[in-house]
């Protein structure tokens, strides 16, 4: 997903009924450069795409997804503000989040045409960040009040809440569930520090490394996140810790999909970029002036990112080009 870990957005929310469709008319034609065109997405914030190319965000302080050129209001409970989805599932299964009553609370859509479902709350501020397709949702909360330490959370529609700190760990921030269950986050520790941590699918925890923090969960339960020393990093199962990307140090990778496309920006000077496996990095297009971060990839290399314009604004952008990187190879007749 998009990282939005830091920033709450949005206005005061008017409840909705029925979905609502956005005029978009405002998108740009879209920027060219190796294949892959630039596109403006039609929401204030986007955090995360699916497979199926559905955006998850927000706008006008309303969670709302954006899809086939086409924001949609998504139903939002009466009295909340400062709503936004904050993740999507291969599986559309969607969860946001939204202020009610001095509280952040969880809100999960079973898809983007059902009502929201206040899933409860085990602390006063609550920040889902991942979901996947079986509605298994993490995230982390603090217990009265943001200046508490952040406590690592699970729920699941079958199971409800639990929390995942790691045992002996004074705080934990659990940023992204697989399909499959596992789960990748950061977890610090009194006499250690710091260290990227693995969930696995029977709610188990270990340490993986450290000074790390781990931001991506595959299915295979290697774990993607950035190691100190070494830079963008991939752990897999026996802890086994490989450089990614074109160059780890100065290149932090965001994502990978299925196909072994590679997403993330440039350290510094934050340029977007893809690459393929081991392949050198191809930047991504920008308007004149503009810097920007590539942050989510879907099956098909359908890239999601931001922009800062040249004025100082910044915008959701996407990149898509003209063949997926899943689509089926045609063999000769």
């Amino acid at each position: 997903m998009l990282r939005k870990v830091w920033m709450l957005v949005g206005v005061v929310a008017v409840s909705t009924v029925n979905a609502q469709v956005l005029d978009t008319r405002a998108v740009v034609r879209p920027i060219l450069r190796l294949g892959y065109s630039m596109s403006y997405v039609a929401l204030d914030e986007a955090y995360a795409i699916n497979n199926a190319g559905v955006i998850a965000g927000s706008v006008g302080g309303k969670a709302a997804i954006f899809a086939g050129g086409a924001a949609t209001i998504l139903q939002q409970p009466a009295s909340y503000t400062q709503l936004r989805a904050d993740d999507i599932a291969n599986s559309g299964r969607i969860v946001g989040s939204g202020m009610s009553a001095g509280s952040r609370r969880v809100l999960y859509w079973e898809n983007a045409q059902s009502a929201p479902l206040d899933i409860g709350a085990i602390a006063r501020f609550m920040f889902p960040q991942s979901i996947n397709s079986q509605g298994t949702i993490v995230g982390y909360f603090y217990p009265t009040s943001m200046d508490d330490l952040p406590q690592g959370f699970r729920w699941s529609p079958t199971t409800g809440f639990s929390i995942i700190t790691p045992s002996g760990a004074i705080q934990a921030q659990p940023l992204d569930v697989s399909d499959t269950g596992y789960v990748a986050g950061v977890a610090w520790y009194s006499v250690i520090g710091q260290q990227a941590v693995r969930w696995y699918p029977n709610g188990a925890a270990g340490r993986i490394a450290g000074p790390a923090y781990g931001d991506r969960a595959f299915d295979d339960g290697s774990v993607l996140g950035v190691s100190a020393g070494i830079g963008s990093t991939l752990w897999n199962l026996s802890n086994t810790a490989t450089p990614v990307g074109p160059a780890p140090g100065t290149h932090k990778v965001e994502h990978r999909n299925s196909s072994n496309r590679w997403v993330g920006y440039t350290l510094p000077g934050s340029q977007p970029w893809t690459s393929v496996g081991t392949g050198a990095a191809t930047y991504l297009p920008l308007p004149s002036g503009a810097f920007g971060f590539a942050t989510d990839v879907n099956a098909c290399g359908t890239i999601l990112g931001s922009a800062q314009l040249s004025d100082g604004t910044a915008r959701p952008v996407y990149w898509s080009k003209m063949f997926c990187d899943n689509a089926p190879v045609l063999q000769p007749l």
